[in-house]
């Protein structure tokens, strides 16, 4: 009997209108996201950094750090509860677990200011989002796009689509992975999506076909093949008109903001991790 521990919260995203000067092509809707070089990541958009946006960066650094040892003693908790409830069952993975978890509660404990309270560590951390977001630090609009930790009472929806399309178009084309591999994470109706889901274009099969295809472009043999299938999966519910369309922004996109990145050998890192 395995026992599996409860996956962490996955994080979603949206889309570009990008217009092709050559092939007569208007990408109507779907976008690409993407990071590509994590050791990038951290910069200031706009370029000059200003001390206000190092201290707010620094701000959202100490936020997600806090809150990410909050989610991983979460998980690592509940799969030590499972452990308690099949003693003897898969004993190995049950002290691996363990292990980790008192790593993370020392983590947690040499962490400073970080609060005792889920609901304040929550609250601290969309706040840091957005605030660093709005001075253009990368890995915060990131996780702004991604929207996992928002509620429609946390930000105005009508702002969050604004912002959330410029964000992305703009991780585009600095050649950002993580915007794309947000993009091709498919949106079913159910809850815990965060507020990614306002956004019309997020899981439908036109965007999640051309996010999938930018991807496969990038990616080394044994990814290629999971972007590929992804992307025959939802080319099933396109037209054939469609599909052309799609190949031709992703080739065009890949050409003009990703070809000089490293082939991607695992999943681009998310809101959490960098």
């Amino acid at each position: 009997m395995t026992i599996l521990a409860p996956k962490r919260m996955t994080l979603l995203a949206t889309c570009l209108c990008f217009i092709t000067s050559g092939a007569a092509l208007v990408a109507a809707q779907g976008t690409p996201p993407a990071s590509v070089d994590p050791t990038s990541s951290g910069k200031i958009a706009s370029g000059r950094i200003s001390v206000i946006a190092e201290g707010h960066r620094r701000e959202f650094l100490d936020a997600r750090e806090c809150f990410t040892h909050y989610l991983d003693a979460s998980v690592l908790s509940s799969g030590m509860n499972s452990c308690s409830r099949h003693k003897g069952v898969n004993s190995e993975q049950c002290a691996r677990w363990s292990k980790a978890l008192e790593e993370s509660s020392k983590a947690n404990a040499s962490s400073r200011g970080c609060s005792g309270d889920p609901s304040v560590l929550e609250r601290e951390f969309r706040k840091a989002v957005i605030i660093a977001a709005k001075d253009g630090d990368e890995d915060a609009r990131i996780c702004y796009v991604d929207g996992a930790f928002f509620t429609p009472k946390d930000v105005d929806i009508d702002e969050y689509r604004v912002n959330a399309h410029r964000y992305l178009k703009e991780a585009i084309e600095r050649g950002d992975w993580r915007a794309v591999a947000l993009l091709a994470k498919d949106s079913p109706d159910h809850d815990g999506m965060g507020v990614m889901s306002s956004m019309d274009i997020i899981g439908k099969p036109f965007t999640l076909y051309r996010a999938n295809r930018l991807l496969q472009l990038g990616a080394a043999d044994g990814l290629k093949k999971i972007y590929a299938d992804n992307a025959r999966v939802a080319a099933q519910r396109l037209t054939n008109a469609q599909i052309v369309n799609a190949n031709v922004w992703a080739a065009q996109v890949y050409s003009k903001y990703f070809d000089k990145s490293s082939k991607l050998t695992s999943n681009p890192s998310g809101c959490m991790r960098n």
